[in-house]
């Protein structure tokens, strides 16, 4: 899936969080065809395996790991282990996020929803 154009990632190991869906899937996608061996993490297991085959399949070279971004240990052993499967890393998409509560109304929104949106989308990125 390797690219001659000028933006060519040839050689390059990137990072993805948030890579199961949405911008995280499509810019593990765009990094894939311009040649990038790829370092995949989200929590959703079965979108992100699912992603892991559709890349794997067209001959990209990448390692998929479920990973809680909110968790910075989880985020520091995928990061070490990246480096040791890969020997290096050259970059990182900090794509992770959740918007919003798991309620409706404001008022009923609970430490725990806050500190899950906070934890994801301020430390874990």
């Amino acid at each position: 899936m390797a690219s001659t154009t000028l933006n060519s990632f040839d050689g390059k190991v990137i990072a993805i969080t948030g890579a199961a869906s949405g911008i995280g899937r499509a810019v593990a996608t765009y990094l894939a065809t311009r040649g990038a061996s790829l370092a995949i993490s989200d929590v959703q297991k079965d979108a992100l395996l699912s992603l892991a085959t559709e890349l794997s399949a067209s001959g990209v070279r990448l390692e998929a790991t479920v990973v809680d971004v909110s968790d910075s240990e989880q985020v520091k052993n995928w990061i070490e282990d990246t480096v040791k499967i890969f020997g290096k890393l050259d970059g990182a998409a900090n794509i992770a996020g959740k918007g919003g509560s798991t309620v409706d109304r404001l008022e009923a929104q609970t430490d725990k929803d806050w500190n899950l949106v906070l934890g994801i989308n301020l430390s874990g990125t």
